[in-house]
């Protein structure tokens, strides 16, 4: 683990090093982290506690609706900061990304897209061909972590190069850069399922007479 070594006071921003840059970095990042760990936490939480109790069902369809039409917005700004702060990483920091970093990339990057374009449009079935890409970076990140905690099982293929158990940070004791993936994947994960919950919703609404009568009311003012 590198030292900090934070300019002194009064001294110009613009003079810190590479090193202070990515320390200082290292810790918005993983702050964010932590915070999109316990609302994704919390969120799991009521969906658990929701299947025994009425009151927290309703809480967290309020919280659905909460979030409904923004989802697709949220998980895109999610996206587009872990892909910018990988970027930042290897290109500003000079890190290097091991195997299985690229891998967690690949199924992060398309999400950028994916997730603007079904914004844009307003695509209530965006999440049906963005939700493969935050379980494969789960189950990707999470044997990463792994890896990082038990050296002794990293694959040969993970030594070329740049071995998948460097822990090129480690921020509070236990943000790495995997941790910092799965929690961006974990509330990507959450979002599409909002998204995909809100979407059903709202076939269901249409679906029902009062939907019938309203769109028929719409066409006949056309």
């Amino acid at each position: 683990r590198r030292r900090r070594r934070w300019p002194p006071i009064g001294e110009d921003v613009g003079t810190m090093s590479k090193n202070d840059l990515t320390d200082a970095a290292t810790t918005i990042f993983a702050t964010l982290a932590i915070f999109l760990m316990v609302l994704v936490a919390l969120v799991a939480l009521l969906a658990f506690v929701s299947l025994f109790s009425h009151g927290a069902r309703r809480a967290l369809v309020g919280l659905r609706d909460t979030f409904a039409g923004s989802e697709l917005w949220l998980a895109f700004v999610i996206a587009l900061a872990a892909t910018l702060g990988s970027l930042f990483f290897s290109e500003v920091s000079d890190f290097i990304p091991c195997r299985l970093c690229w891998f967690q990339r690949i199924a992060m990057y398309p999400l950028v897209i994916i997730l603007l374009v079904g914004a844009i449009r307003r695509d209530r079935s965006a999440w049906t061909y963005a939700l493969a890409f935050p379980v494969i970076g789960l189950l990707v990140g999470g044997y990463h972590k792994y890896i990082e905690i038990h050296p002794e099982a990293e694959l040969a293929g993970c030594k070329i190069g740049a071995p998948c158990s460097t822990k090129w940070i480690d921020e509070f004791g236990f943000v790495t850069i995997p941790v910092l993936a799965l929690s961006c994947f974990a509330a990507i994960l959450v979002l599409l399922l909002f998204a995909r919950s809100s979407a059903r919703a709202a076939a269901r609404a249409e679906d029902s007479p009062l939907g019938q009568a309203a769109a028929l009311a719409l066409e006949g003012d056309e």
